[in-house]
């Protein structure tokens, strides 16, 4: 996709815009994965496996995603979480332990000249020492926390009230700050952030209404965030607004015969302003607007038969980005090869990502110490993106340099085969899973003209997967 842009419009037309919207955009991908994680979308509904069961316990577990995407270019992405929780239980109270080791990583190479790069990741490892207490009315949790990378100690704290036995109201706050890096690469140029915390002032509220037919449970989450820099000699950025705004409601319905419906709707909204500043002092890239809405809808519907317990779902998704952005080109940095000698560029994109997901998950029925769960799904994706793109030379608009042009640039179709296999022997409980991305169709809108020599490269491909396992050992 990157690279599709890349022929199109450099060398020749010369525009920026694909080449900052998309590391701006994978900037914010990696900060707020929650939002817009790759390996949500590429393999949807994979989550860490946690304890079935409410006594003590000690659990080991790696979650691991590995992606490589390749348009004569490489476009590197990975995420790995691993580590050790251990959950004593004493009546009403429980104690935890939690050591979490992350790390992340989006790396894109375009060996041709003018030649860009660009890297952004995090690594950090946290530990979590944490209460709870269940009583029949009320219910709290409280944790702190340290990361790895910054001397400081984080509160987290969530209360929950009964105020009659069908309904539940929960309130919390919690405190972060993590690690952040980013280098971007343009022939010999390089701009730097390092040593940058984003710093996470999360508040949560919720409500759960239960009784012998359904449950709803609803809540609403605000993330104030900003960028911290301590020491940054290449670069720094200059936030000038951060939030985030989730909302989940949730709802399952009881049916006859063991059957169960859960529907699901996540819909979060977020922006940001920003500049990126160079080693200079001056402002390389302005952010005036930077916002993304994102809805997710789910549907599922859980049933057996004599052999299988099976699960039904369908999920959609969609993602709407809006960047409004201005490039200051450094005067003493030759940038003709890119930028046709204007002074400055601005760019308004707007863009959407749509995807929907149908899938179905077979466990056996028969209850045994192996269990195997078999999944497939059928994923549709579509991408599109508007640019509008001007150049300026002493604030006069380049006639040769304003274009405005849509561009429908993929749609892919594929499968994904998930493997797993749940053990339990005795007091051990092992969950393993793993789930592999298979494109079977892609349509690209824009067609490119590449040379024969080109054409006998492979154009496009996608390797990697995404790997979960689980060790858990009950102590009770």
């Amino acid at each position: 996709m990157i690279d599709r842009l890349n022929k199109r419009l450099i060398k020749g037309e010369g525009l920026p815009s694909p080449f900052f919207c998309w590391i701006l955009i994978l900037v914010f991908i990696n900060c707020c994965s929650a939002q817009f994680g790759t390996d949500l979308w590429l393999h949807p509904n994979i989550h860490t496996v946690n304890s079935e069961n409410n006594s003590s316990y000690i659990q080991v577990y790696n979650d691991s995603h590995i992606g490589l995407i390749h348009f004569n270019d490489s476009l590197n992405i990975s995420n790995n979480r691993h580590g050790i929780k251990y959950e004593k239980k004493i009546v009403n109270n429980k104690f935890k332990i939690f050591y979490d080791k992350y790390r992340s990583s989006a790396q894109y190479i375009e060996p041709r000249e003018p030649s860009y790069s660009f890297n952004i990741s995090n690594n950090y490892h946290e530990l979590l020492l944490g209460h709870e207490y269940n009583g029949e009315i009320l219910a709290t949790a409280i944790s702190l926390s340290k990361n790895s990378k910054i001397n400081q100690i984080f509160p987290s704290i969530l209360l929950k009230i009964k105020i009659e036995p069908r309904i539940i109201i929960s309130i919390g706050k919690y405190i972060q700050k993590v690690p952040f890096r980013l280098n971007i690469g343009y022939t010999d140029y390089l701009y730097s952030l390092s040593n940058i915390l984003r710093a996470h002032d999360i508040n949560h509220i919720g409500l759960i209404y239960a009784c012998e037919y359904y449950k709803i449970d609803f809540s609403s989450t605000l993330d104030n965030w900003e960028f911290n820099s301590s020491n940054a000699p290449l670069g720094e950025i200059d936030i000038k607004d951060g939030k985030i705004k989730d909302i989940d409601i949730n709802s399952t319905f009881y049916i006859k015969d063991n059957k169960q419906v859960d529907i699901g709707y996540q819909n979060s909204n977020s922006r940001t302003a920003f500049n990126l500043i160079d080693s200079s002092g001056d402002d390389l890239i302005n952010i005036n607007k930077y916002s993304i809405a994102n809805h997710i809808f789910s549907f599922k519907y859980h049933y057996s038969n004599s052999k299988y317990n099976i699960t039904s779902s369908f999920y959609l998704r969609g993602v709407d980005f809006i960047l409004s952005d201005r490039v200051n080109l450094l005067q003493d940095y030759d940038y003709s090869a890119l930028f046709n000698n204007s002074t400055f560029i601005n760019n308004f994109n707007e863009g959407s990502l749509s995807q929907k997901m149908l899938s179905i998950i077979l466990r056996p029925q028969t209850k045994s110490n192996y269990n195997p769960i078999f999944q497939v799904d059928w994923i549709q994706d579509q991408y599109d993106i508007n640019i509008d793109t001007k150049g300026f030379a002493l604030g006069i608009p380049l006639p040769e340099y304003i274009k405005n042009k849509y561009y429908n640039i993929i749609g892919k179709e594929a499968f994904n085969v998930r493997l797993g296999i749940k053990i339990n022997l005795y007091h051990w409980m092992v969950n393993a899973a793993f789930s592999q991305h298979i494109p079977y169709k892609i349509d690209t809108k824009e067609r490119v003209a590449t040379s024969e020599a080109g054409k006998k490269q492979k154009q496009e491909y996608y390797g990697g997967g995404k790997f979960n396992i689980s060790v858990i050992r009950y102590l009770d």
